[in-house]
């Protein structure tokens, strides 16, 4: 038997006549050739640096113009991903006469040819993003082309199921009128198309800046539905940091924060609404310190004594939850037999909701701040319920240091004049933990006792000599360790404070205080104190030298050399202007010295 096979080649545009050459059907028997573009771009761009890059620039951009019936989708976005490499190794030589039509191109693509999801929107969003890193500001009359793009992207469809979870029933919880009993409520349930977008839309914020001004309440809107209803966590993370660039940016644009109040306040619910459905505390400690940051920014009352009451609910149970979480770490440690990898990992995420459980109680205390007057409501919760559960002996670390941040808080803004019954309470506490054996609840509490200084007004007589005595305890002590050195630098900070806001209360004892002070300056890890404790040793030299000084100028020696260290300059030099100048004299040019370098 014979078998005669015969191939048939379909003709081109070109066999057939000569006429069709440059035609819409002469592009399409070409364009099967080009899905191959990307890889030869990015095998070869040195070719693109050459004579034919216009050629090829000028091809790649009429095919992209093509309509779907003649070059795919998938085809169109090999070729944005061969323009992006070209534009990318010869940008400002070469590619950008071609910006307006590469933008002209996409926008027609954006408008009429895309859907929310496939290879084509991966391609453009890819293109947007090497756009954004090598054109930077020359991008900026485009941003009303891109941005509607990825709005579009990030939009998602509100949706909630109804689940059940268990509020904490410890006694603070019943304190505040939290059921014990099971409570239904919403858990987000929509998905969004392309992560991608968002991400690159978060990045726009920055890149931008005040250019993004006519986008903003949109942008916000999208992140605030992403907080609300989405369960991916990339990119609710990126939602909560781009609220906050918003948010900041809109102050920028407004020139202050007055009129951000009723924005605030939308950000602030949703973001704390948002953490009560997180699982993780790494997410739910980003989203509570924006809340942190602007509250801190607006600086005004925000919330009624209601809103406050309801505000704390959520942070406790909150805190309720990174327990919860922090039991069952121990659970699967104690029952199940781990490798050293699972063990740190567990390790790792007890860490993330200790960091978590601080952060919450620096909340708690930045909204005592911001809300003075309204914030006395909180203490009958706040007092004596959660010291007494976070500062019992066998409290952990963890426990008393959020406790003590509480304590301090109230100490701070609350003040003697609003809370002149439990003060001394909260002020002998904060003394009481210098003596822990933990370095952390050490070094806050004796973080506490300046803040005492400067709080207690009035008051700080009755603890003036329990405050002196717990810093002294530490001054005595020889700092070897790292931890030991930033607790003694938190004591000689809090010294400086009692000398600088309490002087009269210490009477002739000052000198004494002024003497152990001075023998313990300079701070030696904490640039922030080490500054601090500077200025306040240069404006008690300005403004009463002859206390500085001592008996006798005793402690003139002292004074100088930490002024030469404070300068960084050569000790010898100034032994040497010892012998010509006298001591007042010489403390004064350090002075001047000082203050021009700090000008500098």
């Amino acid at each position: 038997f014979f078998f005669f096979f015969f191939f048939f080649k379909q003709k081109t545009a070109y066999e057939i006549s000569a006429c069709l050459v440059g035609s819409e059907m002469c592009i399409r028997d070409r364009v099967s050739t080009q899905s191959t573009w990307g890889e030869v771009a990015a095998c070869a761009p040195s070719v693109f640096k050459a004579k034919y890059y216009d050629q090829t620039m000028v091809y790649l951009l009429k095919l992209l113009n093509l309509p779907n019936t003649v070059a795919d989708k998938k085809l169109k976005g090999s070729i944005i991903a061969c323009l992006m490499l070209m534009a990318k190794e010869n940008y400002k030589e070469k590619a950008l006469p071609y910006l307006h039509a590469i933008m002209e191109s996409f926008w027609k693509i954006q408008q009429y040819e895309l859907d929310r999801e496939g290879f084509l929107v991966s391609a453009l969003i890819n293109a947007w993003k090497t756009l954004c890193v090598t054109c930077g500001q020359e991008l900026v009359p485009y941003v009303a082309t891109l941005v509607p793009f990825l709005v579009k992207l990030c939009k998602l469809v509100p949706g909630v199921n109804i689940g059940c979870v268990k509020p904490s029933s410890e006694k603070l919880a019943e304190t505040l009128g939290i059921p014990a009993a099971e409570k239904k409520v919403k858990s987000r349930t929509v998905e969004i198309d392309n992560e991608d977008a968002v991400a690159l839309l978060s990045a726009l914020i920055p890149t931008f800046n005040t250019h993004l001004s006519a986008h903003l309440d949109e942008l916000a809107t999208i992140f605030l539905n992403i907080l609300q209803y989405s369960t991916q966590e990339s990119i609710r993370k990126l939602s909560t940091t781009s609220l906050k660039s918003i948010f900041f940016l809109a102050k920028e644009i407004k020139g202050n924060f007055s009129s951000l109040t009723q924005p605030a306040k939308m950000y602030i619910q949703t973001l704390i609404e948002a953490a009560l459905m997180e699982t993780e505390a790494e997410n739910v400690g980003v989203e509570i310190g924006v809340v942190e940051e602007m509250l801190l920014a607006v600086n005004e009352p925000l919330m009624t004594s209601g809103g406050l009451v309801h505000f704390l609910k959520h942070v406790i149970h909150l805190l309720a939850a990174s327990n919860r979480r922090k039991v069952a770490n121990s659970s699967i440690q104690n029952t199940q037999s781990l490798d050293h990898l699972d063990i740190e990992v567990i390790e790792e995420d007890n860490k993330k909701e200790d960091a978590l459980q601080i952060g919450l109680a620096k909340l708690i205390s930045t909204v005592l701040k911001t809300h003075k007057n309204e914030g006395v409501i909180l203490v009958p919760v706040l007092y004596p319920e959660l010291p007494k559960e976070m500062l019992n002996p066998i409290s952990t670390p963890t426990q008393k240091t959020f406790g003590l941040t509480l304590i301090i808080g109230m100490v701070e803004h609350l003040t003697y004049a609003r809370i002149p019954d439990i003060y001394p309470d909260l002020c002998n506490i904060i003394v009481l933990h210098s003596g822990d054996t933990n370095l952390s609840v050490k070094r806050i509490s004796l973080y506490g006792v300046g803040v005492i200084s400067f709080a207690a007004g009035e008051y700080f007589g009755k603890v003036a000599e329990s405050c002196y005595w717990a810093l002294q305890q530490i001054l005595k002590m020889q700092a070897i360790e790292k931890e030991w050195v930033e607790v003694r630098d938190e004591a000689v900070s809090s010294l400086g404070k009692l000398i600088f806001y309490q002087a009269k209360a210490y009477g002739d004892k000052l000198n004494e205080l002024i003497s152990e002070w001075l023998k313990a300056l300079p701070v030696q890890k904490d640039i922030n104190k080490a500054k601090e404790q500077s200025d306040i040793l240069a404006e008690i030299l300005e403004n009463n030298i002859s206390i500085a000084l001592g008996i006798n100028d005793e402690n003139l020696e002292e004074i100088i050399r930490i002024l030469s260290e404070i300068l960084d300059t050569d000790a010898v030099s100034y032994t040497h202007l010892r012998a010509h100048e006298t001591g007042r004299n010489l403390v004064c040019r350090l002075l001047l010295e000082k203050k021009k370098k700090k000008k500098k």
